[in-house]
């Protein structure tokens, strides 16, 4: 008898109920984040391994208290599966391919000035379409781009 019962109570599944801070339509970093969490059901902590950062730095970018730093950005994306900055930048432009495959890459603005052979502020202006791509520097620059894109599963 207590047996039956037993299976019975196994067998039984209900519905967790939605919590109230789970981000339906995320819309900020945070919301991405958060959301996945909850989808995957793991702790701050299992969320942290994954992600290769501090049970803090979850917390923190949970909470829009800070923003990940580049270098945290391939982890962040291959977590989520697709890349939560996207939506900021605009890759019909070349400033915009080269902000994409930086940050798709986790490069900072120096590293990527270190493989290009220019100051990491010159890859900056770049981006922001402040200043102009001397010719020679424009060839390095395709081809870094397109050698980028062949190590990626998602082109702008």
């Amino acid at each position: 008898m207590l047996l039956r019962c037993l299976s019975a109570i196994g067998s039984i599944k209900a519905e967790m109920p939605i919590p109230a801070d789970y981000p339906v339509n995320p819309l900020t970093f945070a919301d991405h984040l958060l959301k996945r969490r909850m989808d995957l059901k793991l702790t701050q902590y299992e969320a942290s391994i994954q992600l290769k950062v501090t049970e803090c730095s979850v917390f923190n970018w949970e909470n829009s208290r800070s923003l990940p730093k580049v270098k945290h950005y391939p982890d962040i994306i291959s977590f989520l599966g697709y890349n939560p900055f996207e939506s900021e930048i605009d890759t019909e432009t070349l400033h915009g391919k080269l902000q994409w495959h930086r940050t798709r890459l986790g490069l900072s603005y120096r590293n990527l000035g270190r493989i290009i052979g220019v100051n990491g502020s010159t890859i900056a202006e770049w981006e922001e379409g402040l200043r102009p791509i001397r010719p020679a520097n424009l060839n390095k620059l395709v081809a870094w781009i397109m050698v980028s894109s062949l190590t990626s599963e998602v082109h702008p």
